[in-house]
């Protein structure tokens, strides 16, 4: 049986039904629309005004659609940024210029052949090779 107090402390800190990053994410969406619409904006009264309204609503709204999947705006937006500033082109190769390639055995392969382990087992596989 679990208690009910305990399932509620390892839970998301809410605040009505807004978690504590959304809350974070409306109040940079009103600042971003205030100083928008005060200050930046060449649009005419009526675009500001549908402009700051619902643009800086956009991260919240999906934030808040996203809440129930196993999917992360935040991770997205750093992958995507990881992305888009990694290098594009490469040198052929494992990394320094090197030329060829070199192939180094496995030095534990010498050790798992049959011969040393059961030499009975070796000289029935001999006779599979014999043409």
């Amino acid at each position: 049986m679990a208690n009910p107090t305990y399932k509620h402390l390892e839970g998301k800190t809410v605040v009505g039904q807004f978690s504590l990053g959304q809350w974070a994410q409306l109040l940079a969406g009103v600042v971003l629309g205030l100083v928008f619409g005060i200050y930046l904006s060449p649009l005419p009264p009526t675009a500001t005004i549908f402009v700051s309204c619902l643009l800086p609503g956009l991260p919240l709204a999906a934030g808040y659609g996203a809440m129930g999947l196993e999917f992360s705006l935040a991770q997205l937006a750093r992958a995507a940024w990881r992305f888009w500033r990694s290098p594009r082109r490469w040198l052929p190769g494992p990394g320094a210029p090197t030329v060829g390639y070199l192939v180094v055995p496995d030095p534990d392969a010498a050790e798992r052949s049959p011969a040393r382990s059961d030499p009975a087992r070796a000289r029935r596989l001999e006779g599979l090779w014999d043409v």
